[in-house]
């Protein structure tokens, strides 16, 4: 199984792969230097069966080719992240409270954040963000205030069913009905 993580500035994506690497065994992929297909998948299997990566909003359309050949595939699993926007500022506060944000404010942090979820002129329904948002098998709405409890919540959800991509013959069935 690959999943790719998708998600706003913010959202959790970070804590969801670290979760998944360290709880579910995945290995880390970094699309960084080669992202076309042969090489995530060559990295992938060279490093055991489940791997997982993350896309950051900015890098989305540049990774736009390898996710459409990547939704052709049966092991792939688009996991979209997403959490409230003033939920989102305080973490990143938080996190970052070492940098200097002292000129991060909520509205700079609004506009910074329409500017990379949507198309500066276009209709943000368009957005690459949206539509892989839209096109995720698996999505959270992450509003948990502790580590634990985004645990406990993605154990729930049984990450690594591969039913989700194969699904057996009877929800294959209840589909079509």
């Amino acid at each position: 199984m690959l999943v790719g993580l998708v998600g706003p500035e913010g959202c959790g994506k970070r804590e969801v792969f670290e979760y998944m690497i360290e709880k579910e065994s995945f290995c880390g992929l970094d699309l960084q230097n080669n992202g076309d297909v042969e090489s995530v998948r060559e990295r992938w299997w060279r490093f055991g069966d489940n791997g997982v990566f993350i896309l950051d909003t900015d890098s989305i359309a540049k990774y736009s080719n390898l996710l459409n050949e990547l939704f052709r595939r049966p092991y792939f699993l688009l996991f979209s992240i997403d959490a409230p926007l003033k939920l989102r500022f305080e973490r990143i506060m938080l996190r970052d409270s070492r940098e200097n944000h002292e000129n991060l404010t909520l509205e700079s942090f609004v506009d910074r954040d329409q500017n990379s979820i949507c198309t500066a002129g276009h209709d943000p329904s368009l957005s690459w963000y949206h539509l892989m948002h839209h096109k995720s098998q698996l999505k959270i709405l992450n509003v948990f205030p502790t580590l634990s409890q985004l645990h406990s919540e993605l154990a729930k959800l049984n990450i690594t069913n591969h039913e989700r991509l194969r699904p057996g013959w009877d929800l294959y069935f209840l589909r079509l009905a």
